[in-house]
This record gives structure tokens, C-alpha cells and sequence, in this order.
């Protein structure tokens, strides 16, 4: 018998993968570093960017395991990337849908929410990342909490701090919102026990409970005047179109102060969630990365979404108001569908960059500058200042910066483990077994991304002009050291 709700589906997964294809060659560079811990996990077993030498920047340990899953089939390639990000598109589109018909007994709510992330250009800029798989456990943790599967929630939160660590904020507000004592006490052992094997193995064998990224990233502070909380204005200046389609669902939440919405308990765990998110990085000053806010756009299109569909149960007989949610939701269609197809015929359906982002060159470019690197360096080590992800997988070669060696981390630790206080002794048990590499080769050249030409034609072996919407006019200087 002709099964027509599993045909669409079929049908759905075929769309969405032509889809996501459109962007295999613009992921940004972050994206490639994810690709180079798969590929080293299955060339030998070894956690870090280059073959046999130990590193701890991969921010999310769960989305790399993924990564590296899906690699032993397909390689770890691009495509790993995008079946990856696939995968959690599908589960994102099936946890959507089962929210919105507990809530309204209709699928609606739930399709605009999807169409909405999926058409997000921040969100779409995150592929090759954790983030859509942060964004997968996230709707996961709303469902579950919806329905009342506390053993399952406490699960997914686990999971969800694998997958970047400040899911632990997400998870003491969810404490808050479960009803009982004792129900509390059962989900916390439960996290505890899914995330302790992680971070056992990371405080023994990577030196560290926390992820070099987190002393790299909030060590780098501000970009000048812009910090995560004002970020989004920057964005705003230099992606205005963009930035505006990935926040169109902001006016919506204005459903939020109405009585009935704001007395939803999942849609105020939603509000809450966004809110903790958004103070516990401000708190932080860290740069403000784009991909940061996935948390924040995710709580905007769900409140949005979700808030018009508790408006519509209680319209009633309102025509007017009925008419103007029908017209709202008409528009959280059309808006996000338009303004991506819009980006994407812009460039003939040909994606060079993505939508939202702070690379200084293209993919191809790096690609190309890579694979240069491959031809005419034998095995010596580089030193980089500039992006390395997308460089070192195509050279396949030893790109030094903080990411990939932890020499500038022993003389870190060494400050502050000497200071008085506690933070100083919370230094030294973090990095209690933490031992430096000492088998990188020595560095003989340097590679430099630069906006200056001032010097670049001194001493330079080979030099190559790059250009994005976020660094117009750039260069990549490769010379001795």
C-alpha cells in the first residue's frame, strides 16, 4: 500500500540534500579544523590536527565523534559535512513537527519554525559546525521537556553539553522549570554520569577539562569596540540584508508580553534559555563569532512561531485577529524563503562564500594556497598567523598557530597557576596532567594573512590576493622565518 506521508519525507531528504549542496564550497574555515580532527580520528586515532600529535581545539567533542562517524563511510571530506548537517535538519524537522501538534494538534507551527532555521542565513552559515547539531538538541529538549520524558531530557542535556560546553547554562535553567525535588536530583545524576566519560578522558589524556578554544577565545576579548553582546549591529553593518533576514522573526516575539503566551511554560523555558545564553557570553566578552548567537535566533523563531500558534487557539471567533495571524504566518513563510532564494540568485546559485561570516578569503582560495603548500614544503612546520582550517586539511602539512600547537598554553598555565586565590588553584587541578608536545618540527617558513601591503614585496617566496564581504582586499604571504 502506497504510504504517502513516507514518500514525502523521501521526498523532503532529496530537496533538503540539493539544498545543502548548494553551499559545499563556501564553509567557512572553522568548519575544516572539525574536518581535520575526523580525518586524523580514523587515520590514527589521535585527537588533534595533525597525525600523531595531540591537541584540545575542537570545541565540541560530540560533533566531531559525528563528523568522524559519518567520514568512515564517506571519507572525511565536504560531504561528510553536509550529510551531517542533513541528518540533524531531518531530526530538527521531526522534533518541530511532534511539538507543534502536542501543542495545536496541527503540524503548521512546526513546518514555519523548520523553514524558518532552515532558510536562516546565520544558521546556514554554521554548516561543517556544532551548531545545527546544538540546534538538533536543543528542539530535541523542548519536546522532551513538553511531554514530560525526564529521563530522555536529562540525556539530550547531556548531549547538548557535548556538543558545546555552555549547554551547562541551558541545563540549570532547566533544572529551574522541572517540578519536583527529587526529579531534579534523578536528571542531574543523569547528565553527570553522560558527560563524566568525556571529561574524564579529556582531563587525563588531552591535559585539560576545557577545550583550548575557551582560553584562545576569550583570551582574544573584543574585536575593537565589538564584544557578543553589541556583535550583532557589527553584522548588521557589514551583512545588512543578511542580518536582518536571520532576525525577521524579532517582531514576533512581541507575542511575548501577551498574557496567554508569556503563561505557556515551555515558551517561557524558551524565552529563559535565550536569555541565560545570551548574559552567560556577554559575561564572558568573548569575540563575537557568528555562530555564537545560533542559541538566540533559534529562541526568536520558535517563540515567534510557537507564539502565534497559542494566538490562534485563542482567537475564537475574532475575524480581525484570526486574519492577522493567518497574515503573520503567510509572511514567516514567505520571508525567509524569498530572502534566501533572493542571496542565491544573486550569485547564480553558485555559493563562493556564505551568507554570514568573518573569513578573509574563499574557500578556493585557501584551497588553492593549501595545496601549493603540499607541492613545495617537505614535512617542516609553518608558523600562521591567519585562518588554518581550510589550509592545513588541503596541505595536509604542519600549520602552527594556537589551534594546533600548545606551546603558548604551558607558559599560560604557568602565569596563572602561580597567581594566589582560587582560580589560581582551579588552574592547576584543570591542568594537572597536562604535558607539552614536544615532537612538532621545527618551524622554518611563516604564513601570514595581512590587509597591509606595505611589505609585502620583501623577502616573500609567494604571495596570493584574497578577497570576501568581510575583508575586501586582503593578502597570504608565505615566506622564511
Amino acid at each position: 500500500m502506497f504510504n504517502r506521508r513516507a514518500f514525502g519525507w523521501c521526498c523532503f531528504v532529496v530537496a533538503l540534500y540539493w539544498y545543502l549542496g548548494l553551499f559545499r564550497n563556501a564553509l567557512i574555515d572553522d568548519a575544516f579544523i572539525n574536518l581535520l580532527y575526523a580525518r586524523n580520528i580514523l587515520r590514527t586515532s589521535t585527537w588533534g590536527v595533525f597525525p600523531g600529535l595531540t591537541a584540545n581545539s575542537a570545541t565540541s567533542p560530540l560533533n566531531t565523534l559525528l563528523l568522524a562517524f559519518v567520514s568512515w563511510f564517506v571519507g572525511p571530506t565536504v560531504q561528510a559535512s553536509i550529510l551531517t548537517a542533513l541528518t540533524a535538519f531531518v531530526f530538527i524537522a521531526w522534533f518541530l513537527l511532534r511539538i507543534s501538534f502536542h501543542m495545536f494538534r496541527v503540524e503548521k507551527f512546526g513546518v514555519l519554525a523548520f523553514a524558518a532555521l532552515l532558510m536562516n542565513p546565520l544558521l546556514i552559515s554554521t554548516i561543517g559546525l556544532e551548531s545545527i547539531a546544538f540546534v538538533t538538541l536543543f528542539v530535541a529538549l523542548v519536546y522532551l521537556f513538553l511531554v514530560e520524558r525526564w529521563y530522555l531530557l536529562a540525556v539530550t542535556i547531556g548531549l547538548l553539553i557535548l556538543s558545546r560546553a555552555d549547554g551547562a547554562l541551558l541545563f540549570l535553567v532547566v533544572l529551574v522549570f522541572i517540578p519536583t525535588y527529587r526529579m531534579r536530583i534523578k536528571v542531574s545524576v543523569i547528565v553527570m554520569g553522560c558527560i563524566a566519560p568525556w571529561y574524564l578522558f579529556s582531563w587525563l589524556r588531552l591535559g585539560s577539562l576545557i577545550p583550548d578554544t575557551f582560553f584562545i577565545k576569550t583570551g582574544q576579548g573584543s574585536w575593537g569596540a565589538w564584544t557578543f553582546s553589541n556583535g550583532a549591529w557589527m553584522y548588521f553593518d557589514r551583512f545588512p540584508f543578511q542580518t536582518v533576514l536571520s532576525v525577521c522573526f524579532l517582531p514576533l516575539m512581541a507575542l511575548g508580553i501577551s498574557r496567554r503566551v508569556s503563561t505557556v511554560p515551555v515558551l517561557r523555558l524558551i524565552f529563559m534559555l535565550g536569555i541565560v545564553h545570551y548574559f552567560g557570553y556577554s559575561v564572558l566578552r568573548v569575540p563575537p563569532y557568528h555562530w555564537y548567537y545560533t542559541t538566540e535566533v533559534v529562541v526568536v523563531v520558535l517563540l515567534g512561531c510557537f507564539g502565534l500558534g497559542v494566538c490562534s487557539q485563542y482567537a475564537g471567533e475574532n475575524t480581525v485577529l484570526r486574519q492577522i495571524i493567518e497574515g503573520a504566518t503567510v509572511a514567516g513563510f514567505l520571508i525567509p524563503a524569498l530572502g534566501m532564494f533572493f542571496f542565491l540568485a544573486s550569485g547564480e546559485f553558485r555559493v563562493r562564500e556564505m551568507p554570514i561570516h568573518t573569513n578573509w578569503a574563499y574557500h578556493e582560495r585557501y584551497k588553492e594556497v593549501g595545496l601549493w603548500l603540499k607541492e613545495n614544503t617537505s614535512g617542516q612546520g609553518i608558523e600562521l598567523r591567519g585562518e588554518i582550517g581550510s589550509m592545513a586539511y588541503y596541505c595536509d602539512c604542519f600549520l602552527l598557530d594556537a589551534f594546533s600547537d600548545r606551546k603558548w598554553l604551558a607558559q599560560y598555565v604557568s602565569d596563572r597557576a602561580t597567581r594566589p586565590g582560587v582560580l589560581s588553584w582551579l588552574f592547576r587541578v584543570n591542568f594537572l596532567f597536562f604535558t607539552e608536545e614536544t615532537r612538532l618540527p621545527t618551524v622554518l617558513y611563516q604564513l601570514v594573512g595581512s590587509t597591509s601591503r606595505s611589505n609585502s614585496s620583501v623577502g616573500f617566496i609567494k604571495q596570493w590576493e584574497t578577497m570576501t564581504n568581510w575583508v575586501p582586499a586582503g593578502l597570504i604571504v608565505f615566506s622564511s622565518y
